[in-house]
């Protein structure tokens, strides 16, 4: 990394710099693992700051980027009485006004681009000193700010101090904040300054703080959503206060505000990637397309990603591989967040982005070669489906004991027809310790088929998840499994399960793949969708056996007292904490309640039901027990 900084720009040494910074997130890499775990916290606190001071010193002295010098200049009409929004560097008013920090400016003929606030901080530097140094000193003042928040955010969530080297020993920040000082780590800092006072309960300043990073970029403004709720959304009007404020001493310019930003995001492309996917197949309606595909994905983000930080994460990742353009610096946005949620396809696009940009811009024999764009984006993709599909993280910090023994809890109410079976299905499986059945007042003498059967029988109220919680205190062994009455265990998906936690000790629980005992093309499609639901989501359903360590129940406040939408608000609360697994065509279901209720009308009121109590989760609308959602979904008293 100090090689690096000695180097100066990709352009001026590329044999020696491309390697150099490669090997520069091979060292990172390998200094996730080389803080001594032995040390005092404070020690290995104090040896990453120590090693991110050295490193920021040693890049002071780095070419500073153009966009900078655009930055001293927007900063000294501003401060000469002129609006940056409405006159361009070449502009007849300013010719008087040329000098050498103008020659250096990119995109003379364009205005202003950059939101108030930062144009303010401008105004404010320039003041002080209309010098590059004054201006990267600035930046680092930013970024030191940052990586103080970041750290404090990662003790309270818990994390290892080394998690921290993600964003302050990362190239990537080095190069282009450190460096080229890039004005992206002054939102980077409002960003965490609002999760940390979020982290604080003081909402109202989060909502602030948010709003003062939407006004130096626009990017900040995609968070918003995921972090209003029922509680707080009165709050909300202090990201408007925010945006008001900063927008008033412009209040004049009007939409001009936005021209720049408009010709440079639609019209530019540079380094993308969907978006160049999109332009070759729909042509000029590629932006709209983009558009239309950025509200899908944060939609979902929305439903089914419940951490405000994490939805965050999620959101900001897709709204910046939608651009048309994606300047390298663009990252540098993504990287405080893998502190929290380790990611190899972004630390690979981060030691990708410079070599391939080189190859593509730099050397006439690979201008803009397709191959190159698949070598920077097809592995980064792959590796992200890759992640997606087998829930795999890294950097997992909790891992779990061997599990041994499996409880089984069957929840039943009026299952005369089918307890017998799926018990004796069950006393097939050699790692089930024990069977439980937590019956809420069944008439029809399932308490007594299931004693005569060989298991125990627990009486409790009616629901779900009642009753489950209440077989929960009377279970013993390591792993509790649910099994509903009209489904049954097959392929020894109990031994494959134990394997499974006992080989990935990170992994919390999970599902088991499921498919209709009534073979039809619906039913196939339905269980289809449904194994691929839990296997992407990571949202599970009741009658795909879902299982857990029993010892997590502590994590995540206990098992959900609610009499329907347990399954769904179980999956939820473990995924947030710990990954989960998936356990390949081991259960049978019953089409009882498809073939009683209708197919089709049946998977709508699942799917309308589900999706209701997601959104109502994640706006934290008042809790209850899901009565409302027991009345919906079981219509008569006596149907299940």
């Amino acid at each position: 990394m100090l090689l690096l900084s000695a180097l100066g720009r990709v352009q001026h040494h590329p044999y020696l710099f491309i390697p150099s910074y490669i090997f520069s997130f091979l060292f990172l890499v390998g200094m996730l693992t080389a803080v001594p775990v032995h040390w005092h916290e404070k020690q290995q606190w104090i040896f990453i700051a120590i090693l991110s001071i050295i490193l920021r010193i040693a890049f002071f002295n780095y070419p500073a980027s153009s966009d900078v010098y655009r930055y001293i200049w927007e900063g000294n009409i501003l401060n000469k009485g002129f609006n940056p929004y409405l006159a361009a560097p070449d502009s007849p008013v300013l010719k008087s006004y040329v000098d050498e920090v103008w020659r250096h400016v990119s995109h003379k003929n364009l205005t202003a681009c950059y939101p108030p606030l930062s144009m303010l901080i401008f105004q404010m530097a320039a003041a002080i000193s209309p010098t590059v140094p004054c201006f990267k000193g600035l930046v680092l003042l930013f970024d030191s700010a940052s990586i103080s928040l970041l750290a404090l955010l990662i003790r309270d969530r818990g994390l290892p101090p080394n998690r921290i080297a993600l964003y302050a020993l990362n190239p990537l920040v080095l190069v282009y904040i450190a460096g080229e000082g890039h004005l992206d780590v002054i939102q980077v800092f409002f960003i965490l300054l609002c999760f940390y006072l979020l982290a604080k309960n003081k909402t109202a300043l989060a909502f602030f703080s948010l709003g003062c990073g939407v006004m130096v970029k626009y990017f900040a403004i995609l968070i918003a959503p995921f972090l209003v709720t029922s509680e707080n959304w009165k709050k909300g009007v202090y990201l408007i206060v925010a945006l008001a404020a900063f927008y008033l001493p412009f209040w004049t310019t009007g939409t001009d505000l936005f021209s720049s930003l408009m010709l440079l995001g639609t019209v530019n492309s540079y380094n993308d990637s969907i978006a160049a996917l999109l332009r070759t197949v729909l042509g000029s309606y590629s932006v709209w397309a983009g558009l239309f595909l950025l509200l899908f994905c944060l939609s979902v983000i929305f439903v089914v990603v419940h951490d405000p930080l994490r939805s965050s994460y999620l959101a900001l990742s897709c709204s910046l591989l939608l651009l048309a353009t994606l300047n390298p610096w663009y990252l540098v946005l993504i990287t405080p967040f893998l502190a929290f949620f380790p990611s190899r396809a972004w630390l690979y696009l981060q030691a990708a982005t410079i070599p391939c940009l080189y190859l593509q811009y730099h050397t006439a024999a690979f201008y803009q070669s397709s191959w190159i764009t698949l070598l920077e984006y097809l592995p980064f993709y792959g590796m992200v489906i890759w992640d997606a599909r087998n829930n795999r993280r890294i950097m997992v910090h909790r891992h779990f004991p061997p599990a041994r023994t499996i409880s089984a809890i069957v929840p039943a109410l009026n299952e005369s027809d089918n307890i017998q079976n799926c018990i004796e299905t069950l006393k097939q499986e050699k790692a089930i310790f024990e069977i439980v059945v937590a019956d809420g007042g069944s008439v029809d003498g399932t308490q007594e088929i299931a004693k005569n059967s060989g298991a125990a029988v627990i009486p409790t109220e009616k629901g779900r998840g009642r009753q489950i919680k209440s077989a929960i205190d009377y279970c013993k062994g390591d792993i509790i499994l649910i099994v509903h009455a009209d489904c049954f265990i097959q392929n020894n998906a109990t031994s494959t399960i134990i394997s499974e936690l006992n080989s990935k000790p990170e992994y919390v629980g999970g599902a088991v793949e499921m498919h209709y005992a009534e073979s039809s093309a619906a039913s196939r499609f339905l269980a289809f969708l449904n194994n691929a639901r839990s296997r992407w989501t990571g949202i599970s359903f009741g009658d795909q056996a879902q299982f857990f360590r029993k010892e997590a129940l502590d994590l995540i406040g206990g098992y959900p007292d609610l009499m329907l939408m347990e399954d769904v608000e179980l999956s939820m609360r473990l995924k947030e904490i710990a990954p989960l697994c998936l356990i390949p065509a081991g259960v049978v279901v019953s089409k009882r309640r498809w073939t009683s209720t209708g197919f089709w009308s049946n998977s709508l009121r699942v799917v309308w039901l589900c999706l209701s109590y997601l959104v109502r989760r994640r706006l934290k609308l008042a809790e209850s027990g899901a009565e409302d959602f027991y009345e919906r979904y079981y219509r008569t008293a006596d149907e299940k």
